[in-house]
């Protein structure tokens, strides 16, 4: 129990800037929209997470890969530093609700590599943990997202508020 309430605990805590790029992502589509966009994206999110979580669990067995990879995300970081570039969290305004759900997917996907590595790592190699977790937990993060939205709809100013998150997100 204690392991399942790791690995929701770490997947909500790095996925703050994804329940904001959710929210940015389908605030502007009509209310009754909202929903089955959120419902849609999270679920090809969750497909996606088990199953590079899954993968990255496989992978941490493998010698040194997991020494490997964090020199590699450190030379990442570093050169990112460098050049100034952001990481590609870009936010688009949503043009309808196919539009609004492939930008959730895809964008969730890119922004959660860290988050794959912390739940795989806390998952400590429990498939079945790892699934419950995440399934969970984006859940959460996705319902939270339409709240957000609402919010960004009530007091606009919120959006230029939720872009200079990410912005500082992806220059983090």
């Amino acid at each position: 129990m204690l392991l399942l309430l790791g690995i929701i605990g770490v997947n909500l805590v790095v996925s703050g800037d994804n329940a904001l790029l959710v929210a940015m992502a389908v605030h502007r589509l009509p209310a009754h929209q909202r929903r089955p966009a959120v419902a849609l994206g999270a679920a090809g999110a969750i497909v996606l997470h088990i199953l590079a979580a899954l993968a990255v669990t496989e992978l941490l067995s493998v010698p040194l890969l997991l020494a490997g990879g964090g020199l590699m995300l450190l030379w990442i970081a570093l050169k990112l530093l460098q050049e100034g570039e952001g990481t590609g969290h870009e936010v688009h305004v949503s043009e309808g609700l196919g539009h609004a759900v492939r930008t959730i997917i895809a964008a969730d996907f890119v922004m959660s590599l860290d988050n794959t590595l912390a739940v795989a790592g806390v998952g400590r190699g429990h498939p079945g943990l790892i699934v419950l977790g995440l399934l969970v937990s984006i859940s959460m993060i996705m319902t939270s997202s339409l709240f957000i939205s609402e919010l960004m709809n009530r007091y606009p100013f919120l959006l230029t508020v939720g872009a200079s998150i990410l912005a500082w997100t992806a220059s983090a």
